[in-house]
């Protein structure tokens, strides 16, 4: 019993470690009740699994040995039992300790941008997984007090979203539509080049011809990429500790497929890995999704880093898409360029010098190579010539590389940090998004910031849906913008703007976090930030209601959907 005790402890102290040297915080009980994708993504986690872990599991051998030894000892006096028992047992506990102590108190000395590592400093890891268990069984206990007041109170949140006609309302209509999210895929490498060479030619080439967005800041929680998933198809929050696809695949939604589908459309989802995976062949149906093409439908004929490359799943997927009937909407998510990053040298077309640290050359690489992908996929759909009756959507889904190494590729770019820089560090966090639309009267470079629950509204009203219906960002051509909150990464409350970047504390008292001056980084008074925070903290709240407690049919019926989008209005681009 102790031996497998030690053995449960050993295996909660190595995820948490594994999982804090890339996310900077300790993992949850619903994370932890994701260890059957741990298979999926085993290259991913023993790129950051170190052999030294292993000494976690050392108080097994020693449980085990004094089990061994008892029963090689049957005749000892109790007493002779009971002294070696508390020996092994201390010695192990002991063990146990020299390593747990350690390894928390390591981490402080590192960036904590989420809420739970201090509940950890204050109560022990294991007393916060107690407590983080019971927190998760409340998602699936309780109830929401479901009278038209309260009801009211969340779509008057809902209603200050609400849409505004512009240049863009409508240019879409009756277009297919494909929407492409990209791996591990971070802003900074699009347009960037090093000694001449540029990192993404053909996504450089298609912003210009688009709207181009650099400053989506991404809000993607424990979900991870079925969070970005998730916000692009529906413009709600996700739940900061534990993943909706995993919770509430049975909910009801009121997301953009189901939404075109009643203007004809056919939707239809691929991504070329194992469809249990994230819970998608049973959260894709709920989303409206006719089929989901995965790992089951593609021939492997080229596999590189974690599965199918993206050059032979594009090459695929239009396949299939010239044989749909139109018009369709195309949800694709990519693969190859997933953490670890490994792209085979007869793929690897930059020369890098060795002054850039090998896993940053590897990132690079990477989106190299996907961004090559890309390319693929845009010649495939001028040959079937579907590029003049088909918008185009890229985004990147969540952080890449610069959590890690943001002062590496703050140097890149010119910005080189001495010290630690939580500005430099944050401002970093943003992931790209093209729109590109056949015959659009507006393109260009649109600096304003935003983030991910953003992009849906955008698509709504470029494709002529006129049901609003609920979603909590905004038409990303819509000013003046309010707070773009900051999830998963960061403490509750977290949001940037046009101005400033709010890092809350994860004691939730104001004035004991950090507000900056989005561009220069200066420091301001936190009290400029007060009603921004309780903005963002009553969308925060709005989102998990709505979640937790399966509302959408509930406020549907309320009030305030089948609003008319109106006429066109003129936009200028380039930092407005």
């Amino acid at each position: 019993m102790l031996a497998l005790l030690a053995a449960l402890g050993g295996g909660v102290l190595i995820a948490n470690q594994v999982y804090f040297r890339y996310y900077h915080d300790v993992i949850t009980t619903a994370t932890l009740m994701l260890a059957g994708q741990v298979y999926g993504v085993r290259e991913s986690i023993l790129a950051i699994w170190q052999s030294i872990d292993l000494l976690f599991f050392l108080p097994v051998l020693v449980f085990l040995g004094m089990g061994l030894a008892g029963r090689a000892h049957l005749n000892w006096t109790f007493s002779r039992k009971l002294r070696v028992t508390l020996v092994m047992a201390g010695s192990g506990a002991t063990m146990f300790l020299s390593g747990y102590l350690p390894t928390v108190q390591g981490w402080n000395n590192d960036v904590n941008w989420s809420g739970n590592y201090p509940f950890v400093q204050k109560i022990g890891l294991f007393a916060f997984h107690i407590f983080d268990f019971q927190r998760l069984t409340a998602h699936k206990s309780g109830d929401f007090k479901q009278d038209p007041e309260s009801i009211q109170k969340i779509v008057q949140v809902f209603e200050k979203r609400t849409l505004h006609p512009n240049a863009l309302t409508g240019i879409g209509e009756g277009m297919n539509l494909i929407t492409l999210q990209l791996e591990s895929f971070e802003s900074f490498p699009v347009g960037m080049t090093i000694d001449g060479q540029e990192i993404t030619p053909n996504l450089n080439r298609i912003a210009k011809e688009s709207l181009y967005f650099p400053n989506v800041f991404y809000q993607t929680a424990r979900g991870n990429t079925s969070d970005a998933e998730f916000m692009l198809l529906n413009s709600i929050l996700p739940l900061r500790d534990a993943s909706i696809n995993w919770l509430f695949p049975e909910n009801d939604f009121s997301s953009l497929p189901l939404r075109l589908e009643r203007k004809g459309y056919t939707s239809l989802a691929f991504h070329a890995y194992n469809k249990i995976y994230w819970n998608r062949v049973f959260m894709y149906p709920s989303l409206g999704f006719k089929h989901f093409y995965n790992q089951d439908d593609f021939v492997g004929d080229d596999l590189v880093n974690l599965g199918l490359s993206d050059t032979s799943f594009y090459e695929q997927s239009m396949n299939i898409l010239k044989k749909t009937q139109e018009p369709f909407f195309a949800h694709m998510v990519s693969l190859t360029s997933h953490l670890p990053f490994y792209i085979p040298n007869e793929y690897r077309e930059l020369s890098l010098k060795d002054t850039i640290s090998t896993e940053l050359q590897d990132y690079l690489h990477s989106v190299h190579y996907a961004d090559k992908a890309v390319g693929v996929l845009l010649r495939a759909l001028k040959d079937q010539g579907l590029d003049k009756r088909t918008a185009v959507v890229i985004y990147g889904d969540h952080e890449g590389i610069s959590l890690k190494h943001y002062k590496e590729v703050l140097a890149l770019k010119g910005q080189a940090r001495e010290a630690a820089d939580e500005w430099g560090r944050s401002a970093l966090q943003t992931i790209p998004l093209i729109i590109h639309v056949p015959g659009m009267p507006v393109r260009g470079t649109f600096e304003r910031v935003a983030g991910q629950i953003d992009i849906m509204p955008t698509l709504v009203n470029i494709m002529g849906v006129h049901d609003q219906g609920l979603m909590l960002g905004q038409d990303l051509m819509q000013t003046p913008r309010g707070p773009s909150p900051l999830t998963g990464r960061y403490p509750l409350g977290s949001f940037v703007d046009e101005n400033m970047i709010f890092l809350a504390s994860p004691d939730g008292v104001l004035e004991s976090g950090t507000l900056f001056n989005r561009k220069t980084g200066e420091k301001l008074d936190t009290r400029r930030a007060e009603a921004k925070l309780q903005e963002v903290l009553r969308m925060y709240e709005v989102s998990q209601q709505v979640i937790k407690y399966n509302l959408i049919n509930r406020l549907q019926e309320h009030v305030f959907v089948n609003r008319e989008i109106g006429s066109s209005a003129k936009v200028a681009p380039k930092g407005s």
